[in-house]
C-alpha cells in the first residue's frame, strides 16, 4: 500500500509510514465498495472492518485501552469531587489544651485549661465556608457579636446553638481522673469528650488520645504550731489570777487570722490546768490558699505557775527573813503601846508563837473575791501587866497579845511580802480593874476566839509554844 501523505510504498501491515511518520490505515482483505456506494450507505451500520473506504484510526484493542483510561480519569474526578465535598479538617485537641496543677502538695488540684480562642479560630478556618465568611465569622467571635456570628452561620446553613453546644460539651465533659487532694508524682489520666458525628457537619474532626500525666510543681505546705507565737500571761495573786493570751510581735501574718480562747471562767490559782484553743476565721483550705500553711496544733494545756501566791503554807515561813521582820515589827509596836499608856507597866515581853490560818478552798472554786483574807498570821507575845494608877489597882496579870498580819504573799521569786494594806492590830479585849486594853488573859480563850471560832472557813497551823 501507499502512504496517503507522501505516496511512498509501504508493506500492507505497516501502521506508520517509515518515510514521513503518517499513521496508516490497514488494508482490508474484503472487497472494497466504490465511493458512490460508500456515500449511499453512509447511514447504514458498518459491518466488519471494510465498509468504509478509509480505515479506522485505532484498533479495537487500542480503543479499549483509551476507553479504560477515560473511565479511570472520570472515576478519579468523581472521587476527587467527593473528597472535596466531604473534606474534614482534623484538630488535635492536645494542641489547644494542657493540664495545670495548682495548690499545695497533698492538697493540689488539677484542671484542663483550654486555649479557646486558638481552638475556635482553627475550627472556623477549617469549616466549609468562603474565605470572606471565615474572616467575618472570626471577627464576630472576637467582638462577642452574637448576632453577627449567628447570621453568618445561618447564611451557610449552620446553627449557632449547635456550634456552641459542640464546643461546650468538649470543654465541660473532658476530664482528669482526679482533680483534688493531689500530691506531687501522682499519675492521672486525661480523657477528652467529643462528638465527631456533630463535628463533621462543620467539616471538622477532633482527635485526642487519652494521656497519662504526672502531677508536679505543687508547693510544700508550711507546718505552723500557732502556740509558738503566743504567750499565756497571768495577772494577779493566786488564787485571784486572770489569764491573758497575747500574740507575740514576731508572729507570722497567719496568726493574726486566728482566735485564741481559754477555758477560764473567773480566776485561777497556782497549779490549775487551763486549756487554750485556737480557731480560724478561715477554713483549712482557705488558710492553705491564703498563707500556704496548716496548723499542727489547735489546742494546748497550760499549768498556772510562776505567779505570786497568797501564802497557804507555813513551810519555810519561820526560816524566811520576812518572819524575823514580822516579829521585830510586832515587838516595836507593842513597846510603843506600853510606853504611851501611863496607867500600866509592862515587863517580861516574850515571843510565844503564832497561829497561821489559811482559807479553805476547793478545786471547783473559780471566783474567790478580792475582799477575802486568804491567810491570817497571828504573832503572839505575852507580857506581865501591872497598874501604875493609884485609883485603879489590879493584880499583876500575864496578858497575851496576838498581832494580826493578813494576806501575806509569797512572790514568784520565792520572797515574801507583807500586805501593804495591813495595819497594826492587836486582837481581843480585856478589862484589868477599870482599865480596858487589847489582848487575852487566857491562852485557851485566845485559841477559842481566833482558831476555833474561825474553824469553819480556815485551817490552822501553830508555831512556837502555842498548841
Amino acid at each position: 500500500m501507499k502512504c496517503t501523505n507522501c505516496n511512498a510504498e509501504m508493506p500492507n501491515d505497516a501502521a506508520f509510514c517509515t518515510n514521513c511518520g503518517t499513521k496508516l490505515a490497514q488494508e482490508s482483505t474484503q472487497p472494497q465498495m466504490d465511493v458512490s456506494a460508500q456515500t449511499a450507505g453512509a447511514a447504514q451500520p458498518m459491518e466488519g472492518n471494510t465498509k468504509s473506504g478509509n480505515k479506522l484510526p485505532f484498533s479495537k484493542k487500542q480503543l479499549g485501552i483509551i476507553g479504560g483510561i477515560v473511565a479511570a480519569v472520570v472515576v478519579v474526578i468523581i472521587i476527587a469531587v467527593a473528597l472535596v465535598a466531604n473534606r474534614k479538617t482534623t484538630l488535635d485537641l492536645w494542641d489547644y489544651a494542657e493540664v495545670k496543677f495548682n495548690g499545695y502538695n497533698g492538697y493540689g488540684e488539677a484542671s484542663i485549661h483550654w486555649d479557646r480562642d486558638k481552638l475556635i479560630k482553627a475550627a472556623i478556618k477549617g469549616m466549609k465556608l468562603k474565605s470572606k465568611d471565615k474572616d467575618d465569622l472570626w471577627d464576630a467571635y472576637k467582638d462577642d457579636d452574637d448576632e453577627e456570628f449567628s447570621d453568618i452561620l445561618d447564611d451557610n446553613d449552620y446553627d449557632m446553638d449547635d456550634f456552641n453546644d459542640l464546643f461546650d460539651d468538649l470543654f465541660d465533659k473532658s476530664n482528669v481522673s482526679k482533680t483534688s487532694d493531689l500530691k506531687n508524682k501522682d499519675q492521672l489520666t486525661v480523657k477528652f469528650h467529643f462528638d465527631n458525628d456533630d463535628a463533621k457537619e462543620y467539616g471538622l474532626k477532633f482527635k485526642a488520645e487519652d494521656k497519662k500525666v504526672e502531677v508536679k510543681d505543687l508547693r510544700e505546705v508550711e507546718k505552723i504550731d500557732p502556740f509558738d507565737y503566743v504567750a499565756v500571761n497571768y495577772e494577779g495573786t493566786s488564787p485571784e489570777v486572770q489569764v491573758d493570751v497575747d500574740v507575740k510581735d514576731d508572729a507570722p501574718e497567719v496568726i493574726g487570722d486566728l482566735r485564741f480562747e481559754d477555758n477560764v471562767d473567773g480566776y485561777v490559782k497556782t497549779g490549775d490546768k487551763i486549756k487554750v484553743t485556737v480557731d480560724s476565721y478561715e477554713s483549712e483550705e482557705e488558710l492553705r490558699s491564703a498563707y500556704g500553711c496548716e496548723l499542727t496544733e489547735t489546742e494546748k494545756e497550760y499549768t498556772v505557775e510562776n505567779v505570786d501566791d497568797y501564802l497557804f503554807s507555813n513551810t519555810d515561813l519561820e526560816a524566811n527573813a520576812i518572819f524575823a521582820e514580822i516579829k521585830t515589827q510586832t515587838e516595836t509596836a507593842l513597846k510603843e503601846d506600853f510606853a504611851n499608856d501611863s496607867s500600866i507597866a509592862a515587863s517580861g515581853m516574850t515571843y510565844v508563837g503564832y497561829y497561821f490560818l489559811t482559807q479553805k478552798l476547793t478545786d471547783t472554786d473559780t471566783y474567790y473575791g478580792s475582799y477575802s483574807d486568804y491567810n491570817k498570821l497571828y504573832v503572839v507575845y505575852s507580857a506581865k501587866i501591872k497598874s501604875k494608877d493609884s485609883y485603879n489597882k489590879f493584880k499583876a496579870t500575864t496578858v497575851y497579845f496576838p498581832v494580826l498580819f493578813s494576806n501575806t504573799v509569797k512572790k514568784a521569786d520565792g520572797t515574801f511580802e507583807l500586805n501593804s494594806y495591813n495595819s497594826y492590830r492587836v486582837e481581843g479585849g480585856i478589862s484589868l480593874g477599870y482599865h480596858w486594853m487589847d489582848g487575852y488573859t487566857s491562852e485557851a480563850d485566845m485559841k477559842n476566839a481566833l482558831v476555833v471560832g474561825q474553824g469553819t472557813s480556815y485551817d490552822c497551823v501553830t508555831g512556837g509554844s502555842l498548841k
